[in-house]
């Protein structure tokens, strides 16, 4: 799966609190950091969830403002 239609899923389909939730439940009780890769689709969880609730972008980091531009162009 590309990022665009990663994208496209979590802005169309997926349940982004639920999304938050059960993350940092697990990171949690784990007592564990996530990964590089988990730390990249969080990123873009957190810019699609920033576009879809009308928020502008609140980081600079690249991934996230490519996800971010591409949840506003879709």
């Amino acid at each position: 799966m590309n990022l665009k239609e990663l994208v496209r899923f979590l802005k169309y389909e997926a349940d982004l609190p639920n999304f938050f939730q059960t993350s940092a439940n697990y990171y949690y009780h784990n007592q564990t950091l996530p990964s590089e890769i988990e730390t990249q689709k969080i990123k873009v969880v957190l810019a699609v969830s920033d576009q879809k609730e009308g928020q502008q972008p609140k980081s600079n980091d690249p991934l996230y403002q490519q996800a971010y531009q591409i949840a506003q162009s879709i």
